[in-house]
């Protein structure tokens, strides 16, 4: 299922983290799963802890960019409070 989060941070407020987990590898998955303890797909779901989650989307993204992109990096990370999933049918134009 499409489950797309959009995360802006507030260290840059530029910087916005988009999150579409039909983009991931499988590897990207499998850290995700691994890192959180949830199955891809709960990640999505009401209820379940969302600071693992994030801290672990930020973790794979922010790493395509830079290989030596840190865990713990990727944890001092700061996010704005209006953190919201994106409706994966609306129209960004």
């Amino acid at each position: 299922f499409p489950c797309l989060w959009k995360v802006q941070m507030s260290e840059n407020l530029e910087d916005i983290l988009n999150v579409d987990i039909n983009d991931l590898t499988i590897a990207e998955m499998v850290e995700i799963e691994e890192r959180t303890g949830l199955s891809i797909d709960s990640l999505g779901e009401t209820g379940i802890p969302k600071g693992k989650v994030l801290q672990a989307m930020a973790y794979i993204i922010k790493r395509r960019a830079n290989p030596e992109f840190t865990w713990e990096e990727a944890g001092a990370l700061k996010i704005n409070t209006t953190a919201e999933k994106v409706n994966p049918t609306e129209d960004e134009g």
